[in-house]
């Protein structure tokens, strides 16, 4: 750090450049004008600065400076050597600190002056600018001067004024504690302030976090996601994650600029009296254990541990929405709901019976949206019924069927069960058929047959609100082959249990025994229409003759009829159909 004095012939010069301030000093802030006009290090070597008009700047840094009693000032245009790199990278790293240790901070505004300050100073560019933040947060005592050097007051006595032009608390101002404040609302006193290369509206933010990282200009946006990348290594604040996404349809949990954090001035870090988990950024995303609920077509609401308290209602507690990629674990960021926020009463989120799990997560901070753009489509989230197969004397019961009875859809936030189809004795061995989804948002399907007895079962005596939790039991499970699971419902003949993958889907052949000659094969596949429903549903009743080339293909290591299109044509290659 060098510091400025007043020579031994009242001319101003540089100290050498030291580790530890030689004295008590004062320092300045304030906008640069036109390069040319400031006094620069190399000026101050050569002493070539005196003409320029930044000149004026420096001598009365000294004057007040020698009123304060103190020997040393600083000012930034021309006590760094910015033609060496290293030397600016320290200094940028160190400037926080430089402002927190001064005595005295010297605010000039040089486009306020005359008695209208009062409504003027709102307009100031001295308060729009990246840099000044810190140098108006880091100092104890901080004075403000006009255009001709004239006193407007004091940081404390000006607190009420400023905190409407900046939207930091006053509380924020006469406070030399930050700790306090999220990590969310600090960002948010950056969101509307400007610099002039991108990459300083990262940097200048270093000091109020606390952290620091090497100067790579040239590098523009990605020099924020590495300030988010280095808060993160340092603090478990989940509100870092509680941007508004605005115009952005998917993304990692890292903003792209403050510009984001604009409305988190009352974003405020939960208090966990367990503590939180622990997260990281990874090569395989930022590794994250959150607490989620199925919401959508692979979309599920991720709670995060914070709270939005808007104007003087209760605090609200806050999720964003995140989607599952083609990897099983691999999640991004999606903007489906106010800019991807959702807030909730914390009281009424008590009350209801949801499912909720913690989930470990990677969220991607970089995709390939050609290699994941079916996921990142929107789809309907139900199913929809194949034209042809259905008896007429089939009973649908759904929560939101469509006009003509052949599909049905969640909305938004409901989970579960989507419909049950109930079969005359006459048309089908099937009894019933219940259709929803698994809390990994895998499609499954309950068939119930004859052997399962007269009495009706739950998910038909119920209301169809009531029969969603019988889709979120775990069950033990059984591989039958690629892409489908099945699962055998305990002590109970004649219920099925089929989950299909949330990507290949289900397609299986159903049976009751080896010597039985009835039998169904039902298949779901995955439809990428916006218009229609995610899920296409299809059953094929089978009769005598051909159960029995079903099973004699099983006897004869047929592996590949079952997953044919032509799968009713005669069975000719002799192999085993697996089931």
């Amino acid at each position: 750090m060098r510091l400025l004095q007043v020579g031994r012939y009242n001319e101003l010069v540089l100290t050498k450049d030291v580790t530890t301030p030689p004295g008590p000093y004062a320092i300045l802030s304030h906008t640069w004008g036109a390069d040319e006009e400031e006094v620069t290090f190399d000026d101050m070597e050569n002493k070539t600065g005196a003409g320029k008009t930044g000149y004026v700047k420096l001598w009365f840094c000294a004057n007040q400076a020698r009123k304060d009693r103190l020997e040393y000032f600083w000012v930034d245009t021309c006590c760094i050597n910015k033609q060496s790199s290293a030397e600016l990278s320290e200094a940028i790293n160190s400037m926080y600190n430089w402002y927190h240790g001064a005595k005295r901070c010297y605010v000039y505004l040089n486009d306020v002056v005359g008695t209208t300050w009062k409504k003027s100073i709102s307009k100031s560019r001295w308060f729009k600018r990246g840099w000044t933040l810190q140098e108006l947060l880091a100092p104890r005592r901080v004075i403000f001067y006009d255009r001709l050097w004239r006193r407007l007051g004091s940081k404390s006595a000006l607190a009420g004024r400023i905190a409407s032009i900046t939207r930091i608390p006053a509380t924020a101002l006469t406070s030399r504690n930050l700790t306090e404040y999220s990590v969310a609302q600090k960002m948010s006193w950056s969101a509307r302030r400007v610099t002039t290369r991108a990459e300083d509206g990262a940097y200048c933010l270093l000091g109020l976090f606390g952290v620091n990282m090497p100067l790579l200009y040239g590098e523009g946006q990605r020099a924020f996601f590495r300030l988010q990348e280095e808060i993160v290594k340092y603090n478990d604040d989940h509100s870092i994650f509680a941007w508004s996404m605005k115009e952005i349809k998917f993304s990692g949990l890292l903003a792209p600029s403050p510009v984001y954090f604009s409305r988190c001035h009352c974003v405020t870090s939960g208090e966990s009296l367990d503590g939180r988990r622990p997260f990281a950024m990874t090569n395989r995303g930022l590794s994250i254990s959150l607490k989620i609920t199925p919401w959508a077509a692979d979309t599920y609401l991720a709670y995060i541990d914070c709270t939005d308290r808007i104007m003087d209602q209760e605090p609200a507690a806050m999720g964003i929405f995140i989607r599952r990629l083609s990897q099983e674990d691999q999640y991004t960021r999606i903007n489906i709901h106010q800019d991807g926020l959702w807030r909730y009463s914390r009281k009424a989120s008590q009350s209801q019976d949801g499912p909720a799990e913690e989930r470990l997560l990677y969220i991607r901070q970089n995709l390939s949206t050609d290699i994941e753009r079916p996921y990142l489509n929107k789809n309907r989230y139900g199913f929809r019924l194949t034209r042809g197969w259905l008896p007429p004397s089939t009973r649908m019961h759904a929560r939101n069927p469509s006009r003509d009875r052949h599909s049905a859809i969640l909305h938004p936030g409901q989970w579960g069960a989507v419909l049950v189809l109930e079969f005359s004795l006459t048309s089908s061995s099937l009894r019933h058929a219940a259709l929803g989804f698994d809390f990994d948002l895998y499609p499954v399907c309950l068939l119930r047959d004859s052997f399962a007895g007269d009495e009706e079962p739950d998910f038909v005596r119920h209301a169809p609100n009531e029969w969603s939790h019988l889709f979120m039991h775990s069950m033990d499970r059984e591989e039958i082959f690629e892409g489908s699971k099945v699962y055998r419902r305990a002590n109970h003949r004649g219920i099925w249990i089929l989950a299909g993958h949330r990507s290949r889907g289900l397609d299986a052949c159903l049976y009751a025994g080896l010597l039985d000659m009835t039998g169904s094969i039902l298949t779901l596949k995955r439809d990428t229409s916006k218009v229609r429903p995610h899920w296409e549903l299809h059953i094929d009743n089978l009769d005598g003759p051909f159960r029995r080339r079903v099973l004699e293909g099983r006897r004869n290591n047929c592996s590949g009829c079952i997953h044919s299109p032509s799968f009713k044509q005669e069975h000719t290659c002799g192999g085993d159909i697996a089931v």
